[in-house]
């Protein structure tokens, strides 16, 4: 039986690659389904959509004409995938003054698509609150149609898709493999397996991970740089282990997970905020926070640490409603019904509180959350209700 081949990241494609792909696979239908979905998921929708486009690419306009006049018909979907990291619908393209979402209803609105075709079109993103976002923008448009829009959480399944592939003989069984293919060789899941701070004693309190630049990271580092913790800021140069900012040297879950184990517990930077240069006047109608949950929160959870969270409002509320725990027993939680700064200071308060404790009250206190943390592991490796969720709407 032939071995099945793990799904290849967008981000391991060049821009050529990305360009053949478009215009040579046409005549094959050719649609990245394995990009899309984890195999045995995706199975269960090959033939129901005809067309997937990810990211930026998807704004190859002359690809979308080709796929509506070669392979449409009412019955097939057509996917616009724009789903990594934490950005939003609402981010700028590239060259454009436009957001991803605007640009995509400009161009069906010049082509005069027909309402079928507005209605074979989904436009999935990792925003969790993506419905009632985009319902807001679009009541103060002019455009004759709506798409439909899924909330899709891609890093779910990466993270844990970073965790379980095989490879033989160390080496990925592709053709495909990336030069560094050392990076992505994972040592699996039994590496993640609890071991009670009944046997062990973390040297530090926290681990506190942060990439490029943003106002939370930099009030997480000016009030936690004099800490005992495990920090990083890529932006700065400050990094574990000697990991970089460029992607090949990132941080990989087996690499992190020392780090993990001699601390207590995570101060996540998650992704989505729109307080920044990238986002522009389409969102002054819209009163919902977006809510993207990335690898910055699954890491803590399959690696087995309690965790508080620098995102928007609601992320522990739909952690908890796809079968996580959280922990209130340390932090006080009413911060996940703040944004942006005040959540942020909220933090960095209740951090410096569960840090002040003494040795013994700070050991005793996490160790007495050790079940929950078990109880995260295992729905995490077990569970795909976010993953679900998705594949219900398609």
């Amino acid at each position: 039986m032939q071995k099945e081949k793990p799904f290849r990241r967008l981000r391991e494609y060049s821009k050529k690659d990305l360009l053949d792909m478009v215009f040579e696979s046409l005549d094959e239908h050719y649609y990245q389904r394995d990009e899309l979905f984890p195999r045995d998921m995706d199975a269960r929708l090959r033939n129901n959509f005809c067309w997937a486009f990810h990211g930026g690419m998807f704004f190859h306009w002359k690809s979308i004409d080709r796929c509506f006049d070669k392979f449409w018909t009412p019955e097939k979907k057509v996917i616009f995938m724009y789903s990594y990291e934490g950005h939003s619908m609402f981010e700028k393209i590239k060259r454009s003054p436009n957001d991803s979402i605007n640009c995509l209803h400009k161009y069906y609105q010049e082509k005069n698509y027909s309402k079928q075709q507005y209605e074979s079109t989904y436009f999935l993103n990792g925003d969790n609150n993506l419905k009632q976002r985009y319902d807001e923008w679009f009541s103060g448009k002019d455009y004759p149609y709506k798409f439909n829009v899924v909330s899709w959480n891609f890093w779910y399944s990466a993270t844990k898709n970073d965790i379980v592939f095989e490879f033989e003989n160390g080496r990925p069984d592709y053709d495909w493999a990336p030069k560094n293919y050392e990076r992505f060789k994972v040592i699996g899941r039994e590496q993640f397996e609890f071991e009670s701070l009944s046997t062990r004693k973390p040297s530090k309190d926290f681990l506190s991970l942060n990439g490029i630049s943003k106002q939370n990271r930099d009030l997480f580092y000016d009030n936690f740089k004099d800490m005992n913790c495990y920090l990083s800021y890529l932006h700065k140069n400050i990094s574990l282990d000697g990991m970089g900012i460029n992607y090949t040297s990132a941080p990989s879950v087996d690499r992190l997970n020392k780090f993990h184990y001699d601390s207590y517990f995570s101060v996540v930077s998650e992704g989505g905020n729109e307080n920044n240069t990238f986002y522009n006047d389409s969102l002054h109608n819209i009163k919902t926070h977006n809510l993207f949950i990335t690898e910055k929160t699954w890491r803590p959870i399959h690696t087995g640490h309690p965790f508080i969270i620098s995102g928007n409002p609601g992320t522990l509320k739909i952690l908890r409603e796809w079968g996580f725990e959280t922990f209130p027993e340390i932090f006080d939680e009413s911060y996940d019904e703040y944004h942006g700064k005040q959540r942020d200071k909220f933090i960095v308060s209740e951090v410096e509180r569960v840090c002040k404790l003494d040795s013994k009250q700070k050991h005793d206190l996490f160790k007495s959350v050790e079940e929950k943390v078990i109880h995260n592991q295992n729905h995490f490796f077990e569970n795909d209700r976010p993953i679900e969720e998705c594949i219900k709407q398609l």
